[in-house]
């Protein structure tokens, strides 16, 4: 998905006049190839050369409301995707929220599978705090995928939402957005997940852990129910605790482990965080966070042989790029865990 903050803050772009000539020509309209022979003629006018010139002007001399109309015309005028991209842009450069949003609505409505048009309206519609209006713009969006893509882009939904104003009705209009999937085996405990993340965001945590369990009802080898439970121990939510220990009964996934290991430590439970850890080393000994987590609580009770053990286990691991080097020695030296 785009960012709409992105785009806003996005270094001024003028497309010189030769690139706006080439936006409406051949494969701006869809048009068919050139044949192997002869001339290929642009479907570029005069008009429509004049008005593209004077939008881009108006840009240039400071005046972007009359940029904007004279874009938003020629994209309709040219049924060009790149001119509704553009008249989009001028907006959302002169801070037009409601103008960018009537392009990016009409680019759509011209082009009804165009997945950028439909992700530049939910960003502009997002970035408005128009939460009541997202439905439709994120089914489209999970339509247009694959089931497994499908699951990874729902678990990306409550960070696209968590700017939202009134986190409740988030949770409510993602519900109905991902309605069709809440009884689906295969995507149904993702979209469980999101929806129960957004009720967290709301403050809602007997709502999250409703949401976990209904979601590991389906799939209880799905880690993403069991990663919200993790998320939610604690005493406003006592049953997710007993969820997840059930889960790393059988076949844990590390990810699952360490995030309980992560919530143990947030709660000052060290020495079962340790105990998790540990588990997870002997399980997985390439899980270069599971030794970093051993030796910052090595090191917090003064074992510094074997905090010093696990800590270049960890950097063996994860070897510092050169840029970033710095940075992974201040990271041990915090005892970052």
């Amino acid at each position: 998905m785009l960012d709409y903050y992105g785009l806003m803050s996005r270094p001024n772009r003028l497309i010189p006049l030769t690139l706006a000539a080439a936006c409406i020509c051949g494969a701006a309209f869809g048009a068919p190839p050139p044949a192997a022979e002869g001339p290929n003629n642009s479907s570029l006018d005069g008009e429509l050369f004049y008005q593209l010139l004077v939008s881009e002007m108006s840009v240039r001399s400071g005046e972007p409301g009359a940029a904007y109309a004279l874009m938003l015309n020629a994209a309709r005028k040219a049924n060009s995707p790149l001119l509704y991209e553009r008249a989009v842009e001028i907006a959302l450069r002169a801070r037009s929220g409601e103008a960018a949003l009537d392009a990016a609505r009409a680019w759509a409505q011209a082009f009804p599978s165009s997945m950028q048009a439909n992700r530049f309206q939910l960003q502009i519609l997002l970035g408005m705090n128009k939460i009541a209006e997202t439905q439709e713009p994120v089914k489209r969006e999970l339509a247009r995928l694959a089931p497994a893509e499908r699951a990874a882009a729902m678990g990306l939904l409550p960070r696209y939402f968590s700017r939202a104003a009134d986190k409740k009705l988030a949770a409510s209009v993602i519900e109905k957005a991902l309605a069709s999937e809440l009884a689906n085996r295969a995507t149904g405990p993702s979209a469980w997940a999101a929806i129960g993340a957004l009720r967290l965001q709301a403050d809602d945590a007997p709502g999250a852990l409703d949401a976990a369990q209904r979601g590991a009802a389906l799939d209880a080898g799905a880690e993403e129910p069991l990663l919200l439970a993790s998320a939610l121990i604690g005493p406003k939510a006592p049953a997710a605790e007993a969820m997840v220990r059930t889960y790393l009964a059988r076949k844990p996934t590390a990810d699952v482990r360490m995030a309980y290991a992560r919530s143990l430590v947030n709660l000052q439970r060290f020495a079962e965080a340790y105990a998790q850890a540990q588990a997870l080393t002997k399980e997985k000994p390439d899980f270069a966070d599971a030794w970093l987590m051993r030796g910052s609580l090595e090191l917090q009770d003064v074992n510094l042989t074997t905090a010093e053990s696990s800590l270049k286990t960890y950097v063996a691991l994860n070897p510092p790029s050169e840029e970033n080097a710095h940075g992974s020695s201040m990271e041990i030296g915090r005892a970052h865990v």
